[in-house]
């Protein structure tokens, strides 16, 4: 929805009763906290006894992995601002060149 007053009249929409092309737009989080059997790494060994226990915890991850799914409607916006900045920069690079 590129066009502000197609996206205005959306949101609108949305507000009024939650319906319309913005009703299907969630953004979403996800965040992951995986455990490893990090007792089977050599590199494990090599580690001092009290950080082999920290890590060990069954509460303490190995690693943490995120994402971030952005609703459409701000996607297109931010994608919008974008490219007014390019364009912007276009211009004025054509402009002192």
């Amino acid at each position: 929805m590129p066009d502000p007053k197609i996206l205005q009249d959306a949101r609108e929409q949305w507000l009024h009763d939650r319906s319309g092309p913005l009703s299907g737009d969630t953004a979403l989080l996800g965040i992951g906290y995986l455990k490893l059997p990090i007792t089977s790494y050599p590199e494990y060994a090599l580690l001092d006894p009290r950080t082999q226990a920290l890590l060990s915890h069954p509460d303490v991850p190995a690693y943490e992995e995120a994402f971030v799914c952005f609703p459409l409607f701000l996607t297109l916006y931010i994608n919008s601002i974008f490219n007014l900045v390019a364009r912007a920069s276009l211009q004025y690079r054509t402009l002192i060149a």
